[in-house]
């Protein structure tokens, strides 16, 4: 069974270019938000968001594919 490629781009792809390409262009960058370097920020802030990027990607796109399946196991 193909994954959707929505599925993947909101679960997988936002959060990688969050977290892999965003950081190296931030690095230098001299502005903190309520006191934290933008860098530290943006990868905190990250944890949580990854989890509705993945939460968005099962509730939208994945869940009615597997209940498709467990229905018919039985």
């Amino acid at each position: 069974m193909p994954r959707s490629l929505w599925s993947l781009a909101i679960g997988l792809g936002i959060p990688v270019v969050a977290i892999v390409i965003v950081p190296p262009l931030i690095s230098n960058a001299q502005v903190s938000v309520l006191g934290i370097p933008l860098l530290f920020f943006w990868m905190f802030a990250w944890f949580p968001l990854t989890t509705i990027c993945l939460a968005i990607s099962w509730y939208g796109f994945d869940r009615r594919h597997y209940a498709a399946q467990e229905g018919s196991r039985a």
